[in-house]
């Protein structure tokens, strides 16, 4: 019997990608699309894990990318760029009137605060517990998150099922034993977890 379902935040309950702030920035001051991933991922992993704060990682960026620290516009662009996934919300207020719901993010502290109050404020009650890579030191799809949350909400792998739209982390849930959902979309979402014997009202 499913006991928790756990949400991821970018590409599920936010319709939001950094891939689409690359994009932004590139088309912006016209830097090279190819070049930008190289430079933000291996420190936006850092600060996902809580190894790096804003500041350093800001310094980095605007010396290899030729822009001051001010045009990454790191916390504007999000906010910008980032939308509220309505129906994927409105899932989660359904499920959290009969199942217990969480919530796991790979994501920096000034992305999770921003995310928190401009895009999920009004639902961060309906969690029974939240988990951010930031604060925990490792990400998706590490096996050690999953079994962390896991360990913290004191239920069986079997018994819970994880909604991610990146296919290696649901690979890592799924190595753990964590029943996985791939979001595509709402509706393919809500038939998945209805085959784990879940139900939508």
């Amino acid at each position: 019997m499913i006991r928790a379902i756990i949400f991821d935040m970018g590409g599920v309950l936010v319709n939001y990608k950094e891939e689409q702030y690359y994009d932004y920035l590139s088309k912006k001051y016209n830097i090279n699309r190819a070049l930008i991933p190289k430079v933000f991922d291996p420190l936006i992993e850092e600060m996902e894990c809580g190894k790096m704060k804003l500041s350093e990682m800001l310094q980095i960026v605007s010396k290899k990318l030729g822009i001051t620290k001010e045009e990454i516009e790191w916390t504007s662009a999000f906010k910008m760029i980032g939308k509220r996934n309505e129906k994927m919300i409105n899932l989660l207020k359904i499920l959290s009137k009969n199942y217990k719901v969480y919530l796991l993010s790979n994501i920096s502290k000034s992305r999770y605060t921003e995310a928190l109050k401009d895009f999920i404020n009004n639902e961060t009650n309906l969690f029974d517990k939240r988990f951010a890579s930031c604060y925990i030191g490792f990400r998706k799809p590490d096996k050690r998150i999953y079994r962390y949350v896991l360990k913290n909400i004191n239920v069986r792998a079997d018994e819970a099922v994880f909604i991610d739209d990146r296919e290696e982390n649901i690979k890592g849930a799924e190595s753990v034993g964590i029943n996985g959902v791939l979001c595509t979309n709402y509706n393919n979402v809500v038939s998945s977890i209805k085959k784990f014997g879940i139900k939508v009202q």
